[in-house]
C-alpha cells in the first residue's frame, strides 16, 4: 500500500521499514549515533497507536540541485536522525565531486530537482532479504531501508551514499529536460535506466571510496593512519578492488588514482559518471577511459601499481598539498583558455576574458574554472597559494567589474605568479645544492 503522503513529485524520500520496536527503542548501533547527534535517549513509547511520521526539508546541495527531502517512519526520532544523515550525504556528494555537476550544454545539471517517490509497505509485506533495496515502478522510485534491531549504521550510510551516486550517474547520462510552455502537455520521458538498476550498478568500490572521502572531510584533513596502514598493506589487485568486499582504503586510493589520471588526460568528471553505469569494474573503467593503456600489456601492468605507490608514498598527501611543480602546472592550465568564437579556434590567457564577457561560452568556461579553483585551493602548494587566490578573485569579479578594475586584479595575479616562480626556483636550487 502507498501512503498518501508518499506520492509526491520531485521528492527524495528515505524510507524506514519497520514499526517502532517494543518500548520505543532503536537498535543499539543507531541509538548510539543518534545520541552523538544530539538525541540523548531513544524516543519514548507512543501513548497512541503508532502512525507514520513525515519529516520534510528542502535545501540546496551546494552544486545547484534543489533537494526536496522527505523521511517517512513510524518513529519521529529515527526520521530526524536519518533526515540529517541524508542531507549531509547529498551535500558532501557535491563537495567531493564538484566537477561532475558542471557538464557543458545541453547537458547542464544546474537547477535540477531529483524525483524519487517512496512506498511504505508493512513489515510483513517485505519480500527482499537485505537491509536496503532500491525499487522502481511507474512514477515511483523507492529507497527502502529496514529499521529494526538488525539495522546497522554502516548499512544506512552505504545505502544513502549509493543512492546519491546513482542519482548523479543517471543525471550525467541524459540531458536535463527542456522547459515545457505553460498549458502544454510535457512529452513522455524517453526510456532509460531506472533508479533501481542504477542503484544496483554503482560499484561497491566507488561507494566505499565516497564514504571514506566523506569521513576524511568530516575530520578536516587526511588521516595519517590511513597512509601508514597503506604502507604496510600489500598492493590490492584490480580484481580485489572490483569485488563486493573491497576494503575502503583500497577503494579510496583507486578513486584518487582514477581522478588524477582523468585530470591528466583532460577527461571531465561528468564523463566518468556517465559511463560508470555501463560497467563500474576497474577493468571496465580502465578500458573505457584509457584505451591505449588498456591495450598495451606493459602499461596496463604498471598503471595501477605505480599510481598506488605514488599516492601512498606521497609527502604531498601527508602535507595535504601539491608539490610546487604540480601547482605551477595547474596554474598554467587554469589560466589558459581555448575557445572558438565565430568558428575560429583561439587560445589566450585569462586576462583576455575581460574583452570577451559578451560571449556566453567565455562566461560559462570562466564559471567552471572558478568552481574548480575553489575545490583545488586547499591542496595548492603554499608557494603558489597567493597566485591561485588572486586568480580566484579575478574570476569572481569578472562578470561585474569594470575594465579598469579587472586590469588591476590581473596585475596582482601576474605579480603573485611571478613571486611564486621566484620562490620555486630558489627552493629547488637550494635542494639541488644540498
Amino acid at each position: 500500500m502507498i501512503h498518501p503522503k508518499a506520492v509526491r513529485v520531485s521528492r527524495v524520500f528515505l524510507l524506514l521499514l519497520a514499526p517502532l520496536l517494543p518500548g520505543g527503542a532503536l537498535c543499539a548501533d543507531v541509538a548510539g549515533v543518534a545520541s552523538a547527534a544530539g538525541q540523548t535517549s531513544a524516543p519514548a513509547p507512543a501513548a497512541k497507536p503508532p502512525k507514520l511520521e513525515n519529516i520534510a526539508q528542502r535545501f540546496d546541495n551546494g552544486a545547484g540541485w534543489e533537494i526536496k527531502l522527505d523521511v517517512l517512519s513510524w518513529d519521529k526520532g529515527s526520521a530526524l536522525f536519518v533526515r540529517n544523515l541524508a542531507r549531509h550525504t547529498e551535500q558532501m556528494l557535491a563537495k567531493v565531486f564538484p566537477e561532475a555537476f558542471i557538464p557543458p550544454p545541453p547537458e547542464q545539471l544546474h537547477g535540477r530537482v531529483v524525483a524519487v517517490n517512496i512506498e511504505l509497505p508493512k513489515r510483513e509485506e517485505i519480500r527482499w532479504p537485505g537491509p536496503f533495496k532500491a525499487l522502481s515502478m511507474p512514477g515511483n522510485d523507492v529507497l527502502a531501508i529496514k529499521w529494526s534491531r538488525e539495522t546497522r549504521v554502516e548499512d544506512l550510510r552505504f545505502a544513502l551514499a549509493r543512492a546519491a551516486l546513482a542519482r548523479l550517474a543517471l543525471a550525467c547520462q541524459a540531458p536535463a529536460p527542456a522547459p515545457v510552455p505553460a498549458g502544454s502537455v510535457p512529452p513522455p520521458p524517453e526510456p532509460g535506466m531506472t533508479f533501481e538498476a542504477a542503484f544496483d550498478a554503482i560499484p561497491a568500490w566507488l561507494t566505499n571510496a565516497f564514504l571514506l572521502e566523506m569521513e576524511l572531510r568530516d575530520n578536516a584533513g587526511p588521516d595519517h593512519r590511513l597512509v601508514a596502514g597503506s604502507h604496510r598493506a600489500p598492493l590490492p589487485t584490480l580484481a580485489e578492488i572490483g569485488s563486493a568486499r573491497v576494503s575502503p582504503a583500497a577503494a579510496f586510493w583507486f578513486l584518487r588514482h582514477v581522478r588524477a589520471e582523468l585530470h591528466r588526460a583532460g577527461i571531465p568528471e561528468y564523463a566518468f559518471f556517465s559511463g560508470i553505469l555501463l560497467g563500474g569494474g576497474p577493468d571496465k573503467v580502465l578500458g573505457r577511459h584509457f584505451p591505449k593503456i588498456a591495450a598495451d600489456t606493459d602499461q596496463r601492468a604498471l598503471w595501477w601499481p605505480l599510481g598506488y605507490v605514488r599516492l601512498t608514498r606521497s609527502n604531498a598527501f601527508l602535507r595535504g598539498a601539491q608539490t610546487m611543480r604540480e601547482s605551477a602546472g595547474r596554474f598554467r592550465q587554469a589560466t589558459s583558455f581555448l575557445l572558438a568564437p565565430a568558428g575560429v579556434d583561439r587560445s589566450f590567457r585569462a586576462d583576455a576574458l575581460a574583452g570577451m564577457r559578451s560571449l556566453p561560452a567565455a562566461g560559462r568556461e570562466a564559471a567552471i574554472r572558478l568552481r574548480r579553483l575553489r575545490h583545488e585551493l586547499p591542496g595548492v602548494n603554499p608557494v603558489w597559494h597567493n597566485a591561485f587566490q588572486s586568480y580566484g578573485i579575478f574570476l569572481e569579479r569578472l562578470p561585474d567589474a569594470s575594465d579598469a578594475e579587472l586590469a588591476r586584479l590581473w596585475r596582482q595575479v601576474e605579480a603573485d605568479a611571478s613571486h611564486a616562480r621566484f620562490l620555486q626556483e630558489a627552493v629547488e636550487k637550494a635542494l639541488r645544492e644540498k
